[in-house]
């Protein structure tokens, strides 16, 4: 299982990924179309192929949306 989760940041996106349960990954990006694509890419250079990735839930919070992604590996 893979968990992508994105925040807002006064500058864009602040994102956060885990591959089976460990975090691996962390960035800020402009927009969450780049956070998956930088996870899509941390994915294939470590040796996984994520499918599905698809919105799990979205939280507000203060400067805009929480959003959460999970993929099956």
């Amino acid at each position: 299982m893979l968990e992508l989760v994105t925040m807002p940041e006064p500058s864009g996106r602040f994102w956060t990924l885990t591959v089976l349960g460990t975090p691996v990954a962390t960035g800020h990006v402009a927009d969450d179309g780049k956070a998956i694509s930088a996870a899509v890419n941390w994915c294939r250079n470590n040796g996984y192929e994520p499918r599905g990735m698809a919105v799990a839930r979205r939280t507000r919070m203060s400067g805009g949306e929480r959003t959460v992604y999970e993929a099956a590996l």
